[in-house]
């Protein structure tokens, strides 16, 4: 049966780009068959669809069930979603945890299998909320702009409510990374540094890019850059905590003025709804992290197949299980020459299938998304006003990151913990995703730069080296002409 025409009869909705490995896109596609069971919210994804260059497209029928129930729904079955995420994310975090600490190549066959069968189980567990928390988030957010006066500017007023309380990974990391930058060649510098890297080079292996992992040269490289820059450390320490203080100001101060009783339904989504902007971070940094944290396993997995340690990305988890199992490679070598060079996956009821080879990726260019090249401006949401020129630089894929210079304007789909290096070196940033408490929303009002979020298309209407604007005053990003 071909394929192509099952795909051609779902609906489809793009709704992120993400360019993850298939070992962990695999496990997040057959995920949601957990999700009832789990939360009790009858729902589950059935029909999924990744092209290779990052698109994930949901049948719409099914994204917009969800939408309707959070839009709809009462606040204790929100918070028994919430609740349910963040037991099964830690569970999964415990477990990786706990392999890490396994001495992997030590273990007997069965005890792999047993480890690895354990692992990804967890996983199933708690990648199954990655797609629903955006939305129930965006659901939460909606209910609260609703509620406020139609005389306000909402998305400002929305990203002073629900600006989290609680500090995510970034943060810790930037602020350890301004200790070591104070301490940089001192005698307790080294010691300062391995600890940082044990805490930290995780950021970098988002989507089971495990080699992604940041070094010590990657650290110094940053380092460096600041004391370039005359940064001082502690100045920027106490930005870092004046900017949490003058959040937390300005939350008082919005409540006080819009006069939202403490023991309000209103006022109970805006708690709710800054939990969720930590949250929806922060399970994403632990369950990219637990990958990282079992790596071990999966090498030794890939060693006693004789299979190629860099090409475990290639694979699905259940090839991975399998070649656990026989100790033998799972795809010929064909296959996986094919899915080195493209690789979509289509998820259909219950059948989960890899689409390998350049075939695939001229086969499905009828659902990406075609923009007229002349348009010279576009705009987007307003995270953090003000104004920047430089020079445009496309940041799709990690390797890309190191391209970002200083003073450039960095565009991507969305950022991420591992973008900071680039985000500590640009003047401004600009996103075809994101909602005003996204990672660049966020980071954007602690760095002070300006940031220009949801323009849809940025990353396909610049390119590198184009001269730009970024008036964040008004949310529009022009090319200049000189």
């Amino acid at each position: 049966m071909d394929l192509i025409n099952d795909i051609k009869e779902v609906d489809w909705i793009c709704i992120v780009n993400r360019l993850e490995s298939l070992l962990f896109r695999s496990i997040t596609d057959r995920a949601y068959m957990n999700f009832k069971n789990l939360t009790g919210i009858p729902w589950n994804a059935e029909s999924i669809l990744r092209l290779g260059e990052g698109e994930v497209f949901h049948k719409k029928q099914e994204v917009e069930w969800l939408k309707v129930f959070f839009s709809k729904t009462n606040l204790a079955e929100i918070n028994k979603f919430k609740n349910a995420l963040v037991v099964n994310v830690k569970k999964l975090d415990k477990k990786a945890e706990e392999i890490k600490k396994i001495k992997c190549s030590e273990l007997t066959q069965q005890q792999i299998i047993k480890k690895i069968e354990e692992f990804t189980n967890a996983a199933l567990h708690s990648h199954c909320f990655l797609v629903p928390m955006p939305i129930a988030d965006k659901a939460i957010s909606n209910r609260i702009s609703d509620s406020l006066p139609e005389n306000l500017d909402k998305q400002k007023i929305l990203g002073i409510l629900t600006f989290p309380d609680k500090e995510n990974q970034h943060v810790l990391e930037e602020r350890s990374l301004y200790n070591l930058t104070k301490n940089y060649k001192n005698k307790n510098y080294q010691k300062l540094l391995d600890n940082h890297l044990k805490k930290f080079a995780i950021i970098g292996a988002r989507g089971y890019k495990f080699d992604k992992a940041w070094t010590k040269e990657d650290i110094e490289e940053r380092i460096k850059n600041l004391i370039s820059q005359n940064k001082n450390p502690d100045a920027e320490l106490k930005k870092l905590a004046e900017s949490r203080k003058r959040e937390k100001e300005l939350f008082k101060q919005t409540i006080k003025e819009l006069k939202i009783a403490n023991d309000s339904e209103l006022y109970k989504l805006i708690k709710l709804a800054k939990e969720f902007a930590y949250i929806r971070t922060w399970r994403t940094d632990t369950i990219y992290g637990a990958g990282y944290k079992v790596k071990d396993l999966f090498y030794e997995i890939a060693k006693k197949a004789g299979f190629p340690i860099k090409d475990l990305q290639n694979l699905t988890y259940t090839e991975v299980i399998g070649m656990a199992k026989t100790e033998k490679a799972p795809i010929s070598e064909q296959e996986l020459n094919k899915r080195r060079e493209y690789s979509a996956q289509f998820t259909f009821k219950d059948s989960y299938n890899v689409l390998s080879g350049r075939k695939w990726q001229e086969r499905l260019q009828f659902l990406r998304e075609k923009v007229n090249s002349e348009i010279n401006e576009i705009k987007g949401n307003v995270a953090n006003k003000g104004n920047a020129q430089g020079q445009a630089k496309i940041v799709l894929i990690p390797e890309d990151l190191p391209k970002v210079k200083q003073k450039d304007i960095l565009i991507t789909v969305m950022t991420f913990p591992n973008f900071i290096p680039a985000m500590e070196k640009a003047a401004a940033f600009v996103t075809d995703e994101g909602g005003i408490l996204c990672h660049a929303a966020i980071v954007s009002r602690e760095m002070n730069k300006p940031c220009i979020i949801a323009t849809k298309i940025a990353t396909k209407i610049f390119k590198d080296g184009d001269l730009v604007e970024v008036d964040a005053k008004k949310g529009i990003v022009r090319k200049i002409y000189k």
